[in-house]
This record gives C-alpha cells, structure tokens and sequence, in this order.
C-alpha cells in the first residue's frame, strides 16, 4: 500500500504564505480517507465464525475487500464476493461464498493415520523391567519427533523395538500411554519368548487386537542355534560313517611325475567329506603308471606316500592304466589294499616263469630251480640218502628213482 499524500493548501504569497484551520483539516481528513480506502482495497477482514459473517451483513462487508476470512471449527474458508457454489454467506451479490478450506488439523490426523497404517513407528527408551511371573515387560516410548506430531500407536499401527537386555520368560510391551500387552508371533499365534530374540535385535510389531504381533524380526536366534549345532553334529556323523564304511572315489588324477594330485569327487564333498580321516578308504584308477618307488598322491589337502599292504614301496611301474585300486589311509601314508594283483596276473607270471626257468644240478644232487618268488630243491634219494630226513623236515618235495627234470 503506498502512503498517502498530504496536501496543505496555504494563502498569500511567498514569503508570507498562510493556512486556516479548516484548510488544515481537510487535508488531515483527506490522508485518513486515502489510507481507508487502501485498506479497504488491498486488505481483508476475519471473521471468528461464519454466523459473524453473516450478521454484520453485506453493508459491512464492501466488495472492495475482495476476500474475507471465517473460522468454522478446525477449518480457515477463505470466501470471495463473487463465489456463489460453495456455501454462500449471501443469496445476492457479493455472495461472499468459500474459494478454499484449509482444515489443517483433519489433514494432519489423516496424515498421521496413513503414517501409523503404512510406516514404521520408532520406539525409543526401551528398556525390560524385572522378570515376574514368567513374563517380563518391555517399556518403551515413542520419538520425540512422532509425538510433536501427534502420532499415536494404536490399533494397526507397526512400531519398531529394539530388544533390549534383561528379559525372560515370555514378553509383553507397554508403551508410555499406553497397557501392557502381549507380543505374539504370528506364524502360530504363541508368546513370543525372551529366548527366541537376541539382545540388540530390531523387532517389527503389529498392532492386531489386543496383543502386538512379530511380523519380522530375529526370531529364534538361540533355537536356529542349537539347530545347526546339531546339524553340524549330525553332519560330521555321517562324514565320518561315510568316510569308514565306503571308498571315496577320487577325479582328476594328474600331477607331475610321480608326485600325483586328486581331487574328491563331488558325491563325496557333497556328502560333507572334504577329508580323509585315519583308516579312511580311497579309490584311484591311474592314467599312468609309477616310473620310481616313490611315488606320492596329494588329496583333499594331504599329501601320502603310496605303499604296499605290508607298508613296503611299490616297485616302479607298480600302478597299471585304468586298473581300479583301493587305498587305505594309514597315519601320513596310503597302503594298497585292492587292486595290485589279479588271477590274470598269476596265471600270466607262472607260464612265463614255467617257460623260462633253467634247472641248476648242485654237488649234492640237488636241483635249484628259480620260480620267481620261491626256490625248489629236487634230489634223487638214491645219490644222496643222507638228505632225505632234511627234504622230509623241511616239507620239501623229494623224487625217488630217476632225477627229474625240469618243472
């Protein structure tokens, strides 16, 4: 609004100039005038209720004003003099009906409604007072900043809890304002106990009736606990059944030389054996033989000398191609257990050995023959009959009459 202009009208001329008393007023009446008439343009008037309104009547509320203000309940209705389809306050013009309703208290409990039907609301101050009858109760408070704005917990609202420490039995939570009530879980509907949450764990509850009821959480913590401890247990059971009652196969044989590599099959890890335990069986099928008498195999992380059953190195060239061997482990060592000879085998030494044995005759009358592993004695009785009580004692084989030849 600019300020207004005042003009004093004077008499006479310069340097005796004059002004009269009524001169004066005028001009003080003509500023007042100027400014009521700005106020009146760009200002507007508040009514404390609509029936204020109305009763001062359209005479005391001149078109010029444009825009009025009345108070009805919790609501500001701003009315313009030519609105005249909402609620005017006149059947002629200016109507003075309502252009815009600012209801901010119903907004901010509807506003706090959809926060308390779709957010979490935080719980501060938690605290578990002593345990008493089997239950205990948690006492917590809402945020300070949900309380400036009006948010209350009630029915279908969802609160986050941290647990605190101290609780046992079966748990209950108040809230400041609020009874105690029973938190529940909600899969079967039982008390959600002390022992089922860790300290520090953050809890989401829904308010559902009259009990507040886990809809998320860590719930169980100390029985999921105990559970995989004894699946772990039962687990390293059956490792170990599986370890000493079948032969673990083996893939990917390779290596350099006779330092051997192996890896568990994954039937086996995916049993839960990763190791071979002591008296532990495995079974190879080589891709090539031995060329030393030393010959290593590294499995499962472990590294093992391969020897015979009796403890003994294999002799170079031991290990066939493709032949199925079974290994028993024996502290740091793994001794062939099956798969080193077969039927085949013997039948093919002894004819080579049958073919190729040369008999030699001994001062005495013996024949010395070389089947490989044993050595036979044949005399005649006759030459030699001093020996014959020997041949007898030893369980050697003794021939009368003519000297035998070659076996």
């Amino acid at each position: 609004m600019p300020a207004p202009t005042f003009n004093l009208p004077v008499l006479g001329s310069a340097p005796n100039q004059y002004a009269t008393e009524e001169g004066l007023e005028n001009a003080v009446n003509a500023s007042l005038v100027a400014v009521w008439n700005d106020v009146i343009a760009n200002g507007g008037k508040i009514f404390a209720t609509r029936a204020q309104a109305v009763e001062a009547g359209q005479a005391a509320i001149p078109a010029a004003l444009v825009r009025i203000v009345t108070i009805e309940g919790t609501a500001l209705v701003v009315r313009g003099l030519g609105a005249s389809a909402d609620d005017p306050l006149f059947a002629t013009y200016p109507y003075w009906g309502a252009v815009l309703r600012l209801d901010t208290a119903s907004e901010a409990a509807a506003r706090i409604a959809a926060d308390n039907a779709v957010g979490f609301i935080s719980l501060v101050n938690a605290a578990a007072a002593a345990p008493a009858g089997g239950s205990t109760i948690v006492s917590a408070e809402l945020s300070a900043a949900a309380a400036a704005n009006g948010i209350a917990a009630g029915a279908g609202s969802v609160v986050r809890l941290i647990m605190p420490a101290g609780a046992e039995g079966m748990l209950r939570l108040q809230i400041a304002g609020d009874s105690d009530r029973p938190i529940m879980r909600e899969r079967n509907n039982a008390s959600l106990l002390a022992s089922d949450v860790s300290i520090g764990a953050a809890l989401v509850l829904e308010r559902r009736g009259g009990n507040w009821v886990l809809i998320s959480g860590a719930v169980g913590t100390d029985q999921h606990r105990l559970e995989q401890s004894d699946r772990a247990a039962q687990d390293a059971l059956r490792s170990v059944a599986i370890g000493a009652n079948a032969d673990l196969r083996t893939i990917n044989l390779g290596g350099v030389g006779d330092e051997w590599t192996a890896d568990l099959s994954s039937t086996v890890t995916n049993a839960g054996v990763t190791t071979i335990s002591t008296s532990t069986t495995i079974e190879i099928h080589p891709t090539r033989t031995n060329t030393t008498s030393e010959i290593y195999l590294t499995v499962a992380g472990m590294r093992y000398q391969m020897l015979d059953p009796d403890g003994a190195e294999l002799p170079p060239g031991y290990f066939v191609v493709g032949r199925r061997y079974v290994l028993r482990r024996r502290n740091t060592v793994l001794r062939v257990v099956s798969g080193d000879v077969t039927a085949t085998d013997i039948a093919v030494l002894t004819a080579d050995k049958v073919s190729n044995d040369n008999p030699v005759n001994t001062d005495a009358g013996f024949q010395v023959m070389d089947l490989g592993s044993k050595v036979t004695f044949l005399h005649d009785a006759e030459d030699s009959p001093e020996q014959a009580p020997l041949d007898q004692s030893l369980g050697l084989l003794v021939a009368r009459g003519e000297r035998p030849g070659p076996c």
